[in-house]
C-alpha cells in the first residue's frame, strides 16, 4: 500500500465530513429560526387576554394586569375607574394542575385559598362588578 493512498483517503474523508458539517449547520440554523417563531402562551398572556375581554364588557373602566411577581408568578387583574382607583381585583397564579390554567388566590401564604378560574366571561365580569359595588 502506498502512503499517498492513506493521504487520499484522509482527504476524501475530511471533505465528506466538511460537507456533512455544513449540511448539519444549515439544518441547525433552520431549526433555530423555527424555534424562534414558536412561543408558548404564558400565564400572563392568558390573563391579559382575559383582561381584554373583560374590558370590552366593562367599557367605562380600565382593566389591567400587573405582574408576574415572585416565585409563583402572581398576577393582579385590576379594574380601575376613571380616576385610576382600583375598584375590583383578582390575584391570579398559574394553575399547577392544569397547563395554561389560572387559579384565583384569596388570602396570603400557605393558608391562601386557591380556586381554579373557570366559568364564563359574563360570570367573571359579574364577580368583578360585585366587588366594585
Amino acid at each position: 500500500m502506498r502512503i499517498d493512498t492513506l493521504f487520499d483517503k484522509a482527504a476524501a474523508h475530511n471533505a465528506a465530513v466538511e460537507t456533512e458539517e455544513a449540511r448539519l449547520r444549515e439544518t441547525i440554523e433552520r431549526n433555530k429560526a423555527e424555534l424562534a417563531r414558536l412561543s408558548r402562551i404564558r400565564h400572563a398572556d392568558t390573563a391579559k387576554a382575559i383582561a381584554s375581554e373583560v374590558g370590552t364588557r366593562m367599557p367605562d373602566h380600565r382593566v389591567v394586569v400587573l405582574g408576574p411577581f415572585g416565585m409563583t408568578g402572581e398576577l393582579g387583574l385590576h379594574v380601575e375607574n376613571d380616576a385610576g382607583d382600583i375598584i375590583a381585583s383578582l390575584t391570579l397564579e398559574p394553575d399547577r394542575n392544569r397547563e395554561g390554567g389560572l387559579v384565583v388566590v384569596e388570602g396570603i401564604g400557605r393558608d391562601a385559598k386557591r380556586t381554579p378560574l373557570s366559568g364564563t366571561m359574563d360570570e367573571l365580569v359579574e364577580r368583578l362588578k360585585d366587588q366594585a359595588r
